[in-house]
Formats: structure tokens, sequence, C-alpha cells
């Protein structure tokens, strides 16, 4: 599990948007996957096991999954919608959603 922080924090002005927009993209890897690594267990392995396999997450065309883009320096835009609860499940002590976002 990869938690990312920002550590600056600065003023951050809500504004109606009239004119907003939208991100979409792809990211993808090329040439050949390296073998995933292996993370071997310290703890809990009665529970974990010894091991655990560090998965890539493949889509189709060599497309990444779980992927984050961060776009920094915005300092103006319309209000966050909060979304709730954040739930993570750790089964195995693999961790799921792979990716989640909490604000």
């Amino acid at each position: 599990m990869v938690l990312l922080c920002n550590s600056t924090v600065s003023a951050y002005q809500v504004i109606e948007v009239l004119n907003g927009g939208t991100i979409s993209g792809r990211i993808s890897f090329a040439g050949e996957l390296p073998a995933n690594a292996v993370i071997k267990t310290t703890k809990n392995t009665g529970y974990c096991g010894s091991r655990i396999n560090a998965d890539y997450y493949m889509g189709t065309g060599g497309g990444l999954q779980n992927m984050v883009v961060v776009i920094e320096d915005i300092s103006r835009d319309k209000k966050y919608r909060k979304r709730g609860v954040v739930k993570v499940n750790n089964e195995k002590c693999k961790f799921s959603n792979h990716v989640t976002v909490a604000v």
C-alpha cells in the first residue's frame, strides 16, 4: 500500500466554474513487463503467508490499471464534492481497492 501526501498547504479559492473540462488519457507500458516482485512477509505470517506477490495490473494492449495522475498548483476551482467513507480491504495482506482517493 502506498500513501501519497502533499506536505504543502496553500489557500484554495472556491469559484463558480462555467467552462470546466475533463482530462482523459491512457498510461501504457512499453516492452516486456518485469517479473512480479515477491514481498517476503515478516509479521502475521499465519494470516499473510510467507510471501505476497506484488502483481502488476495490466489492461488490454499494454495499458496499466490503477495509475494516479497528479495535477499540481491548482489554487482555485469548483468546490470538491466529498464522496463518503473510503473503504480499504485487506485480504491476506493484499490491499484493495489498489488505488483510492481520500481528501
